[in-house]
């Protein structure tokens, strides 16, 4: 009996892992990531968490960590280069452990002064959670420039 179970317990996730209902957004963004990097002439590296990222310039050798309170200055668009979020000249305040996991991953690898440019999976953002002008499982592109932080 519990052998009968197993092997349904193994097809039923064989056939919810190939439903069409559910795809897989990982490598569906993974694929929309690499064709605008590669589209943009962008040199990306990828994270081991899915993350793609350029540094523009490295900044100083001081790095946030996950609960610092940043001061940036960021765009933020969706692939399609639709903008949904800028700050205006001044920095604004966050802490990192506050942000979506992308944004919090990105900024930690720069220092002050660096700026770099960030290509985040939907898994590492919002996924299938709507927000104000960014549709579910949306991959986010975001420029920051980190000021300072504590």
């Amino acid at each position: 009996m519990r052998r009968h179970l197993f092997y349904l317990l193994i097809v039923a996730l064989a056939f919810v892992a190939c439903d069409p209902e559910n795809p897989d957004y990982d490598a569906i963004d993974e694929a929309k990531i690499k064709e605008y990097i590669t589209e943009h002439n962008i040199n990306a590296t990828r994270s081991n968490s899915g993350l793609y990222y350029f540094i523009e310039e490295p900044g100083n050798d001081m790095h946030p960590m996950h609960n610092s309170l940043v001061r940036v200055k960021y765009t933020g668009m969706l692939l399609d280069s639709t903008f949904f979020d800028k700050t205006s000249d001044s920095p604004v305040s966050l802490t990192l452990n506050n942000t979506i996991r992308g944004f919090s991953e990105g900024v930690q690898l720069i220092g002050v002064g660096g700026k770099i440019k960030l290509f985040i999976p939907s898994s590492l953002g919002y996924g299938v959670n709507e927000k104000p002008k960014i549709p579910k499982n949306s991959v986010l592109i975001f420029d920051i420039e980190l000021v300072e932080f504590y």
